[in-house]
């Protein structure tokens, strides 16, 4: 999948920010412009760069943003952390050797994000932009997500698929109450973690307003299963979520892009 503005001009990248969403099994690429209008966006195999692709890549582009693949993580809310205690908070987190640590801030919800950030996939964009921000996707998810369960009161449960994981994060009257993921490699196991969540939080059979991303279609199981629990369900604008101009051509595959938008709302 590409798009590519009429005005796209590649010999403005000063006034040009390139997204980068580096994900499982595909990566994905925007460029926005400095009135965030949206310019650019291709999906990708890493393992069979296309021309076009290529060319981008090969732009010299100043401001990248980049998002990679959490490996572990914890909140900690912000008004508690102490940078003293990060080898004890790092103490809970997987350690494979193929993860750099992080410490993040996502403000709307006052936490502070302790984890690990996949390595694999990431070397050759900071040897091509070794001065690109680099965050995590729930990062970049809470931070877009936020805005919404803040303007939807009560209780507002987001779930975001991407490949084999799909994250839970629950708001109630825009405060941040939960969020973790799971592998899932089919809708039982989908169904099965959302019915645990909404049972712990007493919500089964309460029609809780569901927010969904990622790489979930009305037409697919995942989306099925889902339907069980709720009525109220709606697919994230992300456009009104991040702040991007969508092209009409785009706003019924926005949601798929969530994690690779919200990078605009990364400092």
């Amino acid at each position: 999948m590409t798009y590519t503005s009429t005005d796209f001009d590649a010999q403005r990248l000063d006034d040009y920010t390139l997204l980068v969403r580096i994900d499982q099994d595909e990566n994905a690429l925007a460029i926005i412009d400095n009135e965030r209008q949206l310019k650019f966006i291709g999906v990708y195999d890493p393992a069979k760069v296309t021309q076009q692709i290529g060319d981008i890549l090969n732009l010299g582009f100043v401001n990248v943003k980049i998002t990679a693949l959490d490996n572990g993580y914890s909140f900690i809310p912000a008004d508690v952390f102490d940078e003293v205690h990060l080898p004890t908070y790092r103490r809970y987190l997987p350690n494979d050797n193929l993860s750099d640590p992080f410490v993040s801030d996502i403000p709307p919800i006052g936490v502070k994000l302790v984890g690990q950030i996949n390595r694999l996939g990431l070397v050759p964009f900071l040897e091509r932009f070794p001065h690109a921000g680099v965050h995590s996707s729930v990062q970049v998810l809470l931070n877009g997500v936020a805005g919404y369960g803040a303007k939807a009161g009560g209780r507002t449960l987001a779930i975001h698929k991407a490949a084999t994981s799909v994250g839970f994060y629950l708001f109630d009257s825009g405060k941040f109450c939960y969020g973790n993921d799971f592998e899932v490699y089919d809708a039982d196991d989908l169904n099965y973690y959302l019915l645990s969540v909404l049972e712990h939080f007493e919500l089964e059979g309460k029609q809780p307003d569901i927010l969904l991303s990622g790489d979930l279609t009305t037409d697919d199981a995942y989306y099925q299963r889902i339907t069980k629990y709720s009525e109220n369900i709606a697919f994230a604008d992300v456009g009104e979520l991040t702040g991007i101009t969508i092209p009409a051509e785009l706003q019924q595959h926005q949601h798929r892009f969530f994690t690779l938008f919200g990078l605009n709302l990364c400092e």
